[in-house]
């Protein structure tokens, strides 16, 4: 190779490089172009955010530092939404991959054809495909035949209904539940909420705390809903119907009862209330007229709408009961919510209180149950909310005309460690203390559900409602809030913010 060619060789791969590095100097421009370009987006976007009249801006932490709360609770309704709908689809993946590999295993045992055992297979996926289809149909008032009214409260009223032939829904739901179903005659209790008797914060967010109890909860001495939907007037909740009334009606046709009957209805009792207590609520209500009788006779807990969770706002919603292991998450509830003859001092005296009230209230009920009326009962509401302020003099033993006690020992034991509870005793460990208590001693809480109720309904047909009274329906609200001062009135809102308040309020269960 002569000098010549060296030199243009050389010249050329030195040509090359500086190509490549024109190519390097440009990408890199490109990239700082981008760059910068993403830069002003973000300052465009943080200069809109400033000019908003609702919103202040924080110049030192480049962060908004206040939004409106319609918005909070918007984020917060779309959150539980989008939750709730992610947990019932993988829960449905997981039960029918279930179903299938136990269909699988039983043609693998009976060892039958292949033909055959395809078209089983075939009839399965078909039908899952069609209980898919169901589920997505929408529910509407109309699918239903109202035979009754049971009940009636202040935002709504409670009818006995009937699924129509055409339009088997919830039972096309329930044929997916392992569990036994008392419901043979496809009849259900539906309560309707107009949307218009509710005009406050506190009673849009006890709807939602009610639909969140019942959508969640898988106990069997709670209510079961079924579906809940809306209209342009109500929300509607489709519930388990118990022919049987609930316990006030029974004990105003017969007075009183004995400590067994009183013993096994109080152990009821402590279970929906354990269960309830297990989801992190306080019930705040607790008294006969909300426990349902079921056509077995055992009990059912209902009527959360006063319930309220007794963890701190800012709590994450992934933490647990399980996982819950710091007092601190837990907080004191302040607002003056019940029925009279059954709020604990604890509520009236507005210094704060947990979900140790419910056992207040469960005194107060076996007080009830053995002497026939509540302990602090009195001619009007103001007698009554003094007596319970002053609870350690009012409270007596109930005598007869001779002189003897009505309520036994043991039971009277019972009512004075409900009604008086320690402030530091963790509600978990004192409810265990109630299971062992003397009263107890011949309950097995293990298996309540198995054994014979003292009481069972009979029934002449499926629509009996001879059960049901409407003498306990009072406003007691309205005659609480005269009493008690000094409480706020709550902001009132107009109608369209009270619709855009129930998004994602539609619920079917899958079991």
């Amino acid at each position: 190779m002569t000098e010549q060619e060296f030199r243009e060789k050389s010249s050329g791969s030195e040509d090359e490089k500086n190509k490549e590095k024109e190519k390097e100097k440009e990408k890199e421009k490109e990239k700082e172009e981008e760059q910068e370009q993403e830069q002003d987006e973000d300052e465009q976007l943080t200069k809109k955010i400033k000019k908003t009249k609702w919103n202040k801006y924080d110049k030192k932490k480049n962060v908004p530092t206040k939004i409106k709360p319609i918005d909070f609770q918007k984020s917060n309704i779309c959150k539980k939404y989008l939750t709730q709908i992610q947990l019932e689809r993988f829960h449905y993946l997981h039960q029918r991959k279930k179903r299938l590999k136990l269909v699988k295993s039983e043609l693998k045992k009976q060892k039958i054809e292949t033909e055959s055992a395809l078209e089983i297979t075939k009839h399965v996926n078909f039908n899952e495909t069609m209980y898919l289809r169901i589920k997505r149909s929408k529910i509407q008032v109309e699918f239903f035949i109202i035979l009754g009214l049971i009940g009636k409260g202040n935002y709504g009223s409670v009818f006995l209904i009937k699924e129509k032939m055409k339009n088997r829904l919830i039972n096309s739901l329930k044929i997916k539940s392992n569990k036994k179903e008392d419901n043979a005659a496809n009849l259900y209790a539906l309560k309707r909420v107009k949307k218009s008797n509710i005009n406050s914060v506190n009673q849009i967010q006890n709807v939602w705390t009610e639909r969140e109890i019942l959508a969640t909860h898988n106990s069997d001495w709670l209510v079961k809903l079924y579906s809940c939907f809306q209209d342009d007037e109500y929300l509607n909740f489709v519930m388990d119907y118990h022919p049987g009334g609930d316990l006030k009606s029974l004990l105003s046709e017969i007075g009183s009862v004995n400590d067994e009957t009183a013993k096994f209805y109080l152990a009821e009792m402590i279970c929906a209330l354990e269960d309830l207590h297990s989801l992190g609520f306080i019930h705040r209500d607790l008294k006969p007229a909300n426990f349902l009788i079921g056509v077995d006779g055992h009990l059912k807990l209902t009527d959360f709408g006063l319930s309220k969770s007794y963890f701190s706002e800012n709590q994450s919603w992934k933490k647990t009961l399980k996982r819950v292991k710091d007092e601190k998450l837990f907080t004191r509830r302040y607002s003056i919510v019940g029925t009279p003859n059954y709020m604990s001092p604890e509520i009236l005296s507005r210094k704060g209180y947990d979900n140790s009230v419910d056992f207040w209230s469960l005194g107060c009920i076996l007080f009830e149950m053995l002497s026939g009326k509540p302990p602090f009962q009195a001619s009007t509401i103001e007698e009554t909310l003094s007596n319970i302020l002053h609870y350690k003099v009012q409270l007596t033993q109930p005598l007869l005309q001779n002189g003897e006690k009505i309520i036994g020992e043991k039971a009277w034991d019972l009512i004075i460690t409900l009604l008086t509870i320690p402030i530091k005793e963790k509600p978990s460990i004192f409810i265990e203390k109630i299971k062992k208590h003397a009263f107890f001693n011949d309950i097995d809480f293990t298996s309540l559900k198995n054994s014979t109720p003292p009481f069972i309904p009979q029934l002449e047909n499926e629509m009996d409602l001879s059960y049901f009274s409407n003498s306990y329906f009072e406003n007691f609200d309205k005659q609480v809030k005269t009493v008690i001062k000094n409480i706020k009135s709550p902001k009132n809102f107009s109608k369209k913010d009270v619709v855009n308040n129930f998004v994602g309020f539609t619920f079917t269960r899958i079991d």
